[in-house]
């Protein structure tokens, strides 16, 4: 299926467990290091969750609280928060360790226009 035919529901799904499959990607290793592989899925799984955010909220916006789509919504927007949460906290956590610069995100992955 080609990415303009997909909802928008479903790529902040999407986008919220590719995010999250990264991240448990990285935290699999037993010991503490970060490559430029490594680097770069920590960074995709962190787009990936901002993205879902702003889709997930887009779409939660759409539905009053009454509405009978609002709890799946607020379900969408809870896994989409979590997957970034996540990422976050590993980059700070990898940031704290010294084993991540902030500056390489630029040189890892290209702006998206």
């Amino acid at each position: 299926t080609p990415v303009g035919k997909v909802s928008k529901r479903r790529r902040a799904k999407y986008f919220a467990e590719a995010g999250d499959l990264l991240v448990e990607k990285i935290s699999a290793s037993t010991f503490i290091s970060m490559d430029d592989a490594e680097r770069r899925d920590l960074f995709v799984a962190l787009d990936f969750g901002q993205q879902a955010v702003v889709m997930a909220t887009a779409i939660l916006d759409q539905h009053a609280p009454t509405d009978a789509g609002a709890p799946e919504a607020m379900r969408l927007l809870a896994t989409a928060l979590l997957a970034e949460g996540r990422a976050r906290a590993f980059c700070g956590q990898q940031k704290a360790l010294g084993i991540m610069d902030g500056t390489l995100r630029e040189s890892l992955i290209p702006p998206v226009e």
